[in-house]
C-alpha cells in the first residue's frame, strides 16, 4: 500500500503511476472537509459559491445547551476547533440515512425479502457525502462543509471556564448525563451554552439535483435531534440555527416524525435551556432509578435485572434477615426475573451492588473527597450480594440507545423572544433492540474466580425481552416503574415514552 499527504490508496498493484495519480486526487476530494475559523481559500465570505461548487449556503447558530467534548481525544473539548466540520458531516449522515431510509427522498429500493436493499442505500450516500476507495473508485463529496466560531480566541480559557461552569453550580442536576464531567480529575470536557457560529455549505448539485432539498430536510432533523460534540442523544450540545434568511429553522413536527416511523413525545417549555435540559434528564433518571418509581423507599431497584444477577450468580439466595450493621436481606424476589428491559435504553449497562467489595471502596473514595467519615461496613458478616457485573450486547457489546432527549427551539413568542422545549424522539429500529442478543460480563460466580489473565467471565442471556405482545404485557405488569408510569405500554422504551409526557 502506498501512501500519500497522510491517508491510504488502497491496493495498487498492476496500474500505471498515472492510475496511481488520479485516484489519490479523487480520493483526496472525498476526503475534503473544512473546519476552521477562516473562510476556505479562494472563497469569499458571500453568498456566491467558490469556483467548482454550484450552490452556498450559509447558516448561522449557537449552542443552547453545553458543549461536550467533541474534540480528536474523546470526552474532551478541542480548544482551537472546538465545533468539528466533520463531525458535523457525521452527523448529517446519519439523519440522511434515516430519511432516506424512510422514502423521504425518493423510493426506497428493495430487495427480494422486501427490505431495504443496503447497497443501493450505501451507493446513494456516497453519491452525495462521498466515500472511501471500492473496486477502484473513489467518491468525491458533492458537500463541502465549513464552520466558523466567533471569537474562537475566548476557547483558549477552556480550563478556567470549566472550573467557573461547574462552580456556578450549572451541571447539577445533569450527573444522570453527564457523570464523567464531574470527576475531578477530568478537565476541559465541558463548555457553557451561548457560543455563536456559522455553517457554511458549498453544494454541487450538477450529478444529483436535489441535493440542496436534501441537505434543508436533514438540516432541519439535525438541528431538532441532533448537535455538537458527546453526549448530545442525551441533550448536550443543542443547537438553535439561523437560515440564510435569519430565520429558526422550523421544527421537526410530530406528523413528521410519524412519516419518519419515529416516535415524537413533548415535555416542559420556556426560555430557559438549562431547565429545560435538566427536566429531561431527570425524568430519564426518575423513570429508571428515583425514589419511588424507579426504586423504593430503602432503595432497592424495582426493575428485574439486579434480581436476575443475584439468582445467576446464586450468592443472595437464603440470606438471613438484616442485622445492625449485618447484611442486607437481599433475597431475589421481583417476580420478572430473568428479563432485563433496560437494556433497551442502550448498552453496555454497568450493575453495582452494595456489598460488593469494590463498590464499597468507591463510596469509601467518595466519603474521601467530602471530606467526611465512611459508614462502617458490614463487619463480622460475609457478603451475600453478587459482585459488579456488565450487561453488553453480544454483536459489539456497545449499543447505541434509540432514544433521543433534547431541547430544542420550538416557536418565537410574542416578546419576540425563542421557546424552547423538551423532547424525547424514538427511531425507527426502537423495536429491533428487543432481538439483540445480551451477555453479562462478571469475574466469577458460583465459586468460580477468574484470574486477571483469563480475561472476564461471560454468561449469556437468552430472551430478555418477549417477543409475544401478550407475553410482554404480562411481564410489564411485574415492573412496576412500567405498570404505574408507563401507561399500558408493553416495550420499556414507550413506557417512558408516556413517563416522560405524562408524568
Amino acid at each position: 500500500m502506498r501512501k500519500r499527504a497522510g491517508f491510504p490508496i488502497g491496493d495498487v498493484r498492476g496500474l500505471s503511476e498515472q492510475q496511481v495519480e488520479e485516484r489519490r486526487r479523487v480520493l483526496a476530494q472525498s476526503i475534503h472537509d473544512v473546519s476552521t475559523d477562516e473562510p476556505p481559500a479562494g472563497a469569499p465570505e458571500s453568498g456566491e459559491p467558490p469556483h467548482g461548487w454550484s450552490t452556498r449556503l450559509i447558516y448561522t447558530g449557537r449552542l443552547i445547551t453545553p458543549l461536550f467534548g467533541g474534540g480528536v481525544e474523546a470526552g474532551k473539548v478541542d480548544t482551537k476547533m472546538p465545533l468539528r466540520a466533520k463531525s458535523l458531516r457525521g452527523q448529517l449522515r446519519f439523519w440522511w440515512r434515516l430519511l432516506a431510509s424512510q422514502g423521504e427522498f425518493a423510493e426506497v429500493r428493495r430487495d427480494a425479502d422486501g427490505k431495504i436493499d443496503t447497497r443501493w442505500l450505501f451507493h446513494e450516500e456516497r453519491r452525495r457525502w462521498g466515500g472511501v476507495a471500492e473496486e477502484r473508485k473513489g467518491w468525491r463529496s458533492n458537500i463541502r462543509i465549513t464552520i466558523q466560531v466567533d471569537d474562537l480566541a475566548a476557547w483558549g480559557t477552556t480550563q478556567t471556564q470549566v472550573r467557573n461552569f461547574k462552580l456556578q453550580g450549572q451541571l447539577d442536576g445533569l450527573d444522570y448525563a453527564l457523570f464523567s464531567a464531574k470527576q475531578k480529575d477530568k478537565k476541559d470536557l465541558t463548555l457553557p451554552n451561548g457560543q455563536a457560529f456559522k455553517l457554511i455549505f458549498d453544494l454541487d448539485s450538477s450529478s444529483v439535483t436535489t441535493l440542496e432539498k436534501e441537505l434543508k430536510l436533514t438540516l432541519r432533523w439535525w438541528a431538532s435531534f441532533g448537535g455538537f460534540g458527546s453526549r448530545t442523544r442525551r441533550g448536550m450540545g443543542s443547537v438553535l440555527i439561523l437560515d440564510p434568511e435569519g430565520r429558526p429553522l422550523e421544527p421537526v413536527s410530530k406528523d413528521d416524525a410519524i412519516q419518519a416511523s419515529c416516535v415524537l413525545k413533548f415535555g416542559t417549555a420556556g426560555g430557559d435551556t438549562m431547565a429545560i435540559l435538566k427536566y429531561a434528564i431527570k425524568r430519564l433518571q426518575e423513570f429508571r432509578q428515583g425514589s419511588g418509581i424507579g426504586r423504593n423507599g430503602r432503595g432497592r431497584s424495582l426493575w428485574p435485572e439486579p434480581d436476575g444477577i443475584r439468582r445467576l450468580a446464586r450468592t443472595s439466595l437464603d440470606v438471613p434477615a438484616a442485622k445492625p450493621n449485618g447484611p442486607r436481606n437481599h433475597t431475589p424476589c421481583h417476580l420478572a426475573t430473568g428479563r432485563y428491559p433496560r437494556a433497551a435504553f442502550g448498552l453496555p449497562i454497568v450493575f453495582k451492588f452494595i456489598d460488593d467489595e469494590a463498590t464499597y471502596q468507591d463510596q469509601e473514595r467518595d466519603w474521601e473527597n467530602k471530606k467526611r467519615p465512611c459508614p462502617p461496613k458490614n463487619q463480622g458478616t460475609e457478603s451475600f450480594d453478587p459482585p459488579s457485573a456488565t450487561l453488553v450486547s453480544v454483536e459489539s457489546e456497545r449499543m447505541a440507545s434509540p432514544l433521543i432527549l433534547k431541547v430544542r427551539y420550538e416557536r418565537m413568542v410574542p416578546n419576540g423572544k425563542p421557546e424552547f422545549q423538551a423532547v424525547a424522539l424514538l427511531l425507527p429500529w426502537a423495536t429491533e433492540v428487543y432481538s439483540r442478543k445480551l451477555r453479562l460480563r462478571h469475574p466469577g460466580w458460583n465459586g468460580e474466580s477468574a484470574r486477571e489473565s483469563d480475561g472476564p467471565h461471560v454468561t449469556e442471556i437468552a430472551d430478555w425481552w418477549p417477543s409475544d405482545l401478550t407475553t410482554a404485557r404480562s411481564v410489564t405488569a411485574a415492573i412496576r416503574p412500567m405498570c404505574q408510569k408507563g401507561g399500558g405500554a408493553a416495550h420499556p422504551l414507550h413506557a417512558f415514552l408516556h413517563y416522560f409526557e405524562h408524568g
